[in-house]
């Protein structure tokens, strides 16, 4: 599993029923509010430290890859 399949399946519930009912997304969004997307996938997701470690370095990576081919 790479990085968008990780952001994508912590992310999915939250879009989805934000499209069908924004209002009850909004309020299930806002029971999470409190954590950093770092703190959410450690106790919501359950990853481990190198898990994060990775997927930090690997997100970091790419975003430097996409800013770099804009110039």
């Amino acid at each position: 599993m790479g990085v968008h399949e990780i952001l994508q399946q912590a992310f999915a519930p939250y879009l989805q029923l934000l499209r069908e009912n924004f209002e009850e997304g909004f309020k299930k969004l806002m029971e999470v509010d409190d954590c950093s997307i770092r703190e959410y996938m450690r106790t919501h997701m359950q990853l481990d430290y190198h898990t994060m470690q990775w997927l930090e370095t690997s997100f970091a990576y790419v975003v430097l890859s996409f800013l770099g081919n804009l110039y």
